[in-house]
């Protein structure tokens, strides 16, 4: 059985990395608390990235993408 295609991986990776930036950006304003929109921003990254992970599972392997899935399930849980 072949493996996924290079091209859907590097696509997903696009995808997944701009969900994971935009979780990132809102780090600094939640850990300020200074405004409530920081949360709700970070919470919508969250989710969006725990949904679109399982869309591009095949393109990482089983431990990885456990880990990962786990990892972001746990922001995803702190934040509310």
């Amino acid at each position: 059985m072949a493996g996924p295609d290079p091209d859907y991986c590097l696509f997903g990776s696009g995808v997944l990395g701009k969900y994971a930036e935009h979780l990132a950006a809102e780090a600094d304003g939640v850990r300020a608390a200074a405004d409530i929109e920081h949360i709700h921003r970070m919470r919508v990254a969250s989710r969006r990235l725990r949904a679109a992970l399982p869309i591009f599972a095949e393109c990482f392997g089983k431990a990885t993408y456990r880990r990962w899935r786990r990892e972001i399930r746990e922001v995803t849980r702190a934040l509310g």
